[in-house]
């Protein structure tokens, strides 16, 4: 074969490859699980490298998609998920295909054997906010969570029982404040409403709950950014913050290889 001919083909499979990853990146995600799992001692980096070798593989080929992985800062007995679906619909489906099958209950046992419980599990749905305009209903994309270095803060905002008036001071106000203090907000995601119809499996279905994703190049940029929040924001909102919500708690979060 002549060299032209195989640089065109080295060319040809990576374009192909590349196409692919690219493609599957672009698949709109309308449903969120975010799972915080906690281990037995020590079990992190093992726990970790059997999901990625043999379950993240085969439930991403059945329609359960890893977005991110992480350890949880200062807690390394934690193992920190993302797995986003299409849509309710194909979750439903999901759950079935994979936690019925042979190969979940060829795995199960040793995948169940480093965990202490694996019960912390939100059931969420993505919110886009651009402008003054508000949309639970159009999903993000697959690829949008995946940042392979920097930190990942998740924050729980939990309100009293006015989550739309929280939603619409972040559009209004506050979501300006934290990026100009530097923060990339990857999304923000409320509870599911539509009934988890796979039983087996607790999620937690929070109507009050608001929870937000930012991004930082790394954990000097998230306190410096925490620091010029607290400076910047406007008097009327921090009140109007400390009116709605009854909590509000942030994991920093490093990516896990995978």
């Amino acid at each position: 074969m002549k060299v032209t001919s195989i640089i065109l083909l080295i060319v040809c499979m990576f374009s192909s490859s590349w196409s692919q990853t690219t493609s599957h990146d672009e698949l709109v995600i309308k449903s969120i699980e975010l799972r915080n799992y906690t281990l037995l001692e020590g079990m992190r980096d093992k726990f970790s490298a059997y999901m990625d070798r043999m379950i993240i593989p085969k439930q991403g080929e059945l329609g359960g998609y890893l977005m991110n992985a992480f350890s949880l800062n200062n807690a390394n007995d934690h193992y920190v998920w993302i797995r986003g679906f299409e849509n309710m619909q194909t979750r439903s489906k999901f759950m079935k295909d994979f936690y019925y099958s042979d190969y979940w209950k060829q795995t199960a046992a040793e995948c169940n054997s480093m965990l202490v419980d694996a019960y912390d599990v939100h059931l969420l749905k993505p919110l886009v906010i651009v402008g003054q305009a508000i949309d639970s209903t159009g999903g993000i994309k697959l690829g949008e969570l995946k940042k392979p270095e920097g930190v990942t803060v998740a924050t729980y905002y939990v309100t009293r029982n006015k989550r739309n008036d929280l939603i619409r001071l972040m559009a209004s106000d506050y979501l300006d404040v934290l990026r100009k203090s530097g923060a990339d907000v990857l999304t923000l995601l409320i509870s599911e409403t539509q009934e988890n119809d796979y039983t087996r499996q607790h999620v937690y279905q929070d109507p009050s709950l608001l929870v937000m994703l930012t991004h930082y190049r790394d954990q000097r940029a998230y306190e410096s950014s925490r620091k010029l929040i607290a400076q910047t924001t406007p008097a009327a909102v921090t009140r109007r913050l400390n009116d709605l919500l009854v909590s509000s708690d942030s994991q920093i979060l490093f990516p896990l290889q995978h």
